[in-house]
C-alpha cells in the first residue's frame, strides 16, 4: 500500500524542488544581502562627508563592527550546538541582521 503523499510543503525525495521553507530562507537571504552589499559602501563616505569623521573613526568603527559580528557567530554557534533547534537561531539572525 503506497504512504501518504507529501503536503505542498514538503517535497518529495524524487521530485528535485526544495521545501518552500528552503526557498523563502533563499530569497529572505538575497535581499538581505543585496540591502548590505548596497549600503555598505555608503557608510563610510557618510561618515567621512557628513559627519567628518577621520581615518582612525573610520577604523575604529569598522573594527568595533567586525568584532560584534564574530562575537555573534561565535554565540549563535554555541546556541545551536546546544538548543539543537535552529530555525529561531535563523529568524532571530535575520531580523537582528546590520552590517
Amino acid at each position: 500500500m503506497p504512504g501518504p503523499s507529501p503536503s505542498s510543503n514538503e517535497a518529495s525525495p524524487t521530485s528535485g524542488s526544495l521545501p518552500r521553507n528552503v526557498r523563502t530562507l533563499g530569497w529572505v537571504a538575497f535581499f538581505n544581502d543585496t540591502a548590505t552589499e548596497m549600503s555598505y559602501w555608503l557608510l563610510p563616505q557618510f561618515l567621512v562627508s557628513v559627519l567628518g569623521a577621520g581615518p582612525m573613526v573610520l577604523g575604529l568603527i569598522e573594527g568595533a563592527a567586525e568584532t560584534m559580528a564574530s562575537l555573534g557567530r561565535l554565540v549563535s554557534g554555541f546556541l545551536a550546538d546546544r538548543l539543537r533547534r535552529r530555525k529561531p537561531l535563523a529568524a532571530v539572525g535575520y531580523s537582528l541582521s546590520w552590517r
